[in-house]
């Protein structure tokens, strides 16, 4: 089996790699769209660079919409026209060529939506949203991940009163006062992938925030926002320019810093990063950072094929971690990886590597290529160190090969193996191929006379297939006196290893805990024992962090809870029925313990009071 997923990853990488016998160099778009109406009507003009034997170019295009005309050189030609495709014969010759396509039509819904009308407040909205292969259902274009369009312009047409969003500078507006219509025109002089092209068309009111990065370099970005949601958008959107300048400082200058980002508001629920002008429901920090993201991760690289979304993905996802760390601190670093641990760990089985992609669904598993996938992302920086793991980052992102071009999994692997020095072939087949996550458990914590503790912690693997017995964790004792003993430990020899605390006398160890910062996806419980007291259950504590209340998950019947501080020392004691909560708005802020006895046994569980 492993050798057969090597064989395939090396196929796959190999034809990620194929190059086509031309290259699109320039596309010029004209689109007339109605908000109210589910038709486009326009043309795009392609320019390429064509190589020897190109006797033929295919476009895709979804078979719903008319052709008009297709001129190639001065004249008008036919084309063949397969499923969702568009076949133009070339005449002989090599050098630059182009040609246009005239069409229109009502383009049908596919993927998240690909071509959506809706209303916001009771207005007319239109928007695109083309990953993975959206963009044929309203635009002819090369779907394909081997070919970014090396600049563009868009000329969008709309009824007065509405803006069109659109990729790169918006050089101005054109007003047709007999029709009632106004034509913007977007200049974009930077490659770009076919999926990342995308408008959305309402009564936009605009506003500019200005990004202010290090060495006095700045960017504008462009804000298109619903009437209603202005006063809103204006007090939240400001946050971008912190994060620009921290991402634009830890990897490599904002790619696009010539031109602009921007945001335009749309009823999809999330985001979409439309290359310099990311779609956004709403304007939450988590989300604009994540869409600013791919800014680096997506839209300056691009994976090579959509098995290989992580690149994308989960590095936009890991990045609102790495915002809460830099922005936040460590303690809501910890608290996203938590939740996403919990998330992960909810199922089993699944990898990483897309293993169907022409299933929309799974090729953005919220499960496994964002959540899984960003915790990867952590994980891989743990293994390597900043130091490297940086480096690398920054490697990737400046190598001629990839960027503003396309990469695959197994070329981030192997710049990320040049840099560190270490071989990270077992690494990726268990986590990013492989499926499924290690389960630790604690047996025999005790004190021992000599005034050390001990435990014996067992690994096992949520799937059959799949073991993750090199793979480091931390585990921790807790002594009264303030000692928290750290122990870093693999699983090499066996399933199980007992671990030793270091001496001292007076007091006692009180807790052990395993992965307690979840720097590794585990499907195990950080808090695992106090006083020698080992429990393996399913009761969880929500939210996290707490504010006022602590309610407990999964509670089977009445218990008798006590409260402790992280120390150790009994705050209170009280009974607690299932689905009721535990008031502890009177505590200060900080770190706890509840110990739970319910059905002659007994869990201890850590919360963090805000």
């Amino acid at each position: 089996m492993k050798h057969l997923l090597l064989a395939i990853t090396l196929i796959f990488s190999l034809l990620a790699q194929a190059q086509p016998n031309h290259n699109l160099t320039y596309l010029k778009a004209r689109w007339t769209v109605y908000p109210t109406l589910s038709i486009i009507s326009g043309s795009v003009m392609y320019k390429f660079e064509k190589q020897a034997g190109l006797d033929s170019i295919s476009f895709d295009f979804n078979n719903r919409h008319i052709i008009d005309s297709i001129v190639y050189r001065g004249r008008r030609v036919t084309s063949n026209r397969p499923t969702n495709k568009l076949n133009i014969r070339l005449q002989a010759g090599t050098g630059t060529d182009s040609i246009l396509i005239v069409y229109s039509g009502a383009p049908p819904r596919t993927g998240f939506g690909s071509f959506a009308v809706d209303r916001h407040a009771g207005v007319p909205i239109i928007w695109t949203i083309s990953p993975p292969y959206g963009n044929r259902d309203w635009m002819p274009c090369k779907v394909s991940l081997d070919d970014k369009i090396d600049s563009m312009d868009a000329f969008i047409t709309v009824p007065t009163g509405n803006k069109a969003a659109g990729p790169g500078i918006l050089v101005g507006s054109t007003l047709d006062n007999v029709n009632d219509l106004i034509t913007y025109h977007w200049k974009h002089r930077y490659p770009i992938a076919t999926y990342l092209i995308g408008t959305a068309i309402t009564n936009y009111v605009s506003y500019t925030d200005t990004l202010r990065l290090t060495n006095y370099r700045q960017v504008n970005c462009l804000n298109y926002v619903y009437p209603e949601n202005q006063a809103s958008a204006r007090s939240l959107t400001p946050a971008t320019s912190k994060i620009m300048r921290l991402y634009d400082s830890s990897f490599v200058p904002y790619p696009f810093i010539n031109e602009k980002y921007g945001h335009a508001q749309f009823g999809f629920n999330g985001g979409m990063e439309n290359q310099t002008m990311s779609l956004m429901q709403g304007f939450n920090r988590q989300l604009i950072a994540h869409e600013l993201g791919h800014s680096w991760f997506g839209n300056l690289v691009t994976c090579s094929s959509f098995r290989d979304m992580w690149l994308n993905e989960g590095f936009a996802m890991w990045l609102e971690g790495f915002t809460y760390e830099k922005l936040d601190g460590a303690q809501a670093a910890k608290d996203w990886r938590i939740g996403q641990n919990n998330l992960i760990v909810s199922t089993n089985g699944g990898s990483v590597w897309v293993t169907d992609t022409l299933d929309h669904q799974r090729i953005y598993d919220y499960r496994l290529t964002y959540t899984k996938g960003s915790m990867l992302v952590h994980m891989l920086r743990k293994y390597l160190g900043d130091e490297a793991f940086f480096n690398g980052i920054r490697t990737y992102l400046n190598d001629s090969r990839f960027k503003y071009k396309y990469a695959s999994v197994p070329q981030f692997k192997a710049v990320m193996e040049t840099v560190s020095g270490k071989n990270l072939t077992p690494w990726f087949q268990r986590w990013f191929y492989g499926e499924g996550f290690p389960i630790y458990t604690i047996q025999n914590f005790g004190n021992n006379a000599d005034g050390s503790a001990s435990a014996t912690i067992n690994i096992a693997s949520s799937v059959a297939n799949n073991s993750f017995n090199a793979d480091s964790v931390e585990v921790r004792f807790y002594h009264q006196n303030g000692t928290i003993d750290k122990i870093k430990t693999t699983f090499t020899s066996g399933n199980s290893i007992t671990l030793q605390s270091s001496f001292i006398r007076g007091g006692a160890w009180f807790a052990v805990t395993v992965n307690e910062d979840a720097d590794i996806v585990s499907g195990s419980p950080t808090v695992s024992g106090v006083n020698g007291q080992i429990v393996s259950d399913n009761i969880s504590l929500y939210p996290s962090p707490v504010k006022n209340v602590v309610m407990i998950q999964n509670l089977p019947q009445k218990a008798n809870y006590k409260l402790y501080t992280w120390l150790g020392t009994l705050i209170k004691t009280g009974d607690v029925q299932p689905n009721e909560s535990i008031s502890v708005s009177e505590l200060p802020s900080g770190s706890y313990l509840i110990k739970i006895n319910c059905q002659e046994r007994s869990t201890f569980k850590r919360f963090i009071k805000q």
